[in-house]
């Protein structure tokens, strides 16, 4: 009789194939069959994200998707395209992940019960593809599984590198009936306590009340959107209002995050109008804000602090265990955690006269330069009081 301990492991099978947008929505139940739990239960590794992110601003571009498969099915899955560009000034044919500024982080999507396999499986699928001199990952977290892709590749001769990015904030949430700020930072607790009076302050010269929206989704992203173009991003032209790849990308994710219960947009009302705003998606027991925005004419108040305070104790109370508050660490976002979940951009370049050169580029060169640029401007990442 054969015991457990002899039962053969799966058969792997890796392949990287040229799909278009349709085939997102094809592969949307097992992919989400991978992503609504485990590791990689984040909004930012589902189909219905890649989809919103091609429809916006790849339409046109062919995707290449890496897959992992066995017997029980699809196992690991992650998009690339295929961009003639140039890195560091030199022509380079470039895989990169179907990912930008705006996809909060990146990896490769597994269910987490074979992460070396599964990396193994997926270098063998990216470095069968050959039209590439160099592949780039961009805002992968460090402890993700991509990580692993970059240990193969380097075992099989390959160049490879990372380069930090973001170092994105986090709070790790106590328990109902806790303290919701015990897990922030003891030294701006007299910071925190004065944001009462601030309420107080805000109440007495207008009517205030908190909202959430999770299923009025076209007001709520009227609110956000107008609200975020009220001030300096409006001004400079960086608000999603000035654009319309950003206004169908995000108009997208939150109709999609609605319908499947993923939707937590908070706000601060002062006389029925925002004045403080989250683009918040709550997923597996973690809330997140791709997207901030208060009003700048009631700065006196910190209404940014007052929402985040509020959003705080209401997670709480909802059992939620973990506030990630995404993109790079600020000093706004330090005065309520000093956690964070450092992201890199990876690099694996083939061991080629080219990839040589675009390796010595980017990897010993990019990263004087910037050290270069970081003592005379300082790191924006580096935060003192």
């Amino acid at each position: 009789m054969q015991t457990e301990a002899s039962t053969p492991r799966p058969i792997f099978r890796s392949s990287i194939n040229s799909v278009r947008i349709e085939t997102l929505h094809q592969l949307a139940d097992e992919w989400r069959a991978l992503t609504d739990e485990g590791p990689f239960a984040e909004p930012f590794f589902q189909p219905e994200w890649f989809s919103a992110f091609a429809t916006a601003f790849e339409p046109l571009e062919e995707i290449l998707l890496a897959t992992v498969r066995c017997d029980q099915g699809l196992r690991a899955i992650a998009p690339f395209f295929s961009r003639s560009n140039f890195l560091c000034g030199i022509p380079a044919k470039t895989l990169r992940s179907f990912s930008s500024v705006h996809s909060c982080r990146f990896d490769i999507s597994h269910d987490g019960s074979d992460p070396d396999r599964i990396a193994r499986a997926s270098w063998d699928a990216l470095r069968n593809q050959r039209n590439w001199n160099v592949i780039e990952a961009l805002d992968v977290p460090t402890d993700g599984s991509f990580m692993g892709v970059l240990r193969y590749a380097n075992e099989a001769g390959f160049l490879v590198g990372t380069w930090p990015t973001r170092k994105s904030p986090f709070l790790t949430l106590p328990g109902p009936g806790r303290n919701p700020l015990e897990n922030c930072p003891k030294g701006f607790r007299t910071f925190r306590s004065r944001l009462r009076n601030k309420l107080k302050r805000l109440a007495h010269e207008h009517t205030v009340s908190f909202e959430v929206y999770t299923d009025r989704y076209e007001e709520a992203l009227r609110l956000f959107f107008n609200l975020e173009a009220s001030g300096w991003k409006g001004a400079k032209g960086s608000a999603i209002a000035t654009s319309l790849p950003l206004i169908q990308f995000y108009s997208r994710l939150v109709a999609d995050c609605a319908r499947r219960g993923h939707l937590r947009m908070y706000a601060l009302m002062a006389n029925s109008k925002p004045i403080a705003m989250h683009l918040g998606l709550c997923m597996n027991g973690t809330y997140y804000t791709p997207k901030v925005a208060y009003d700048e004419e009631f700065s006196r108040f910190a209404p940014g602090h007052l929402l985040v305070n509020h959003v705080i104790q209401d997670l709480v109370e909802q059992g939620v265990r973990r506030f990630d508050f995404l993109g790079p660490r600020a000093k706004w976002k330090l005065m309520w955690t000093d956690q964070v979940r450092e992201h890199s951009n990876f690099y694996i370049f083939r061991p080629t006269m080219k990839g040589r050169l675009l390796y010595n580029l980017t990897m010993k060169l990019g990263p004087t330069l910037r050290a270069l640029r970081h003592r005379v401007k300082g790191d924006p990442q580096e935060i003192s009081f």
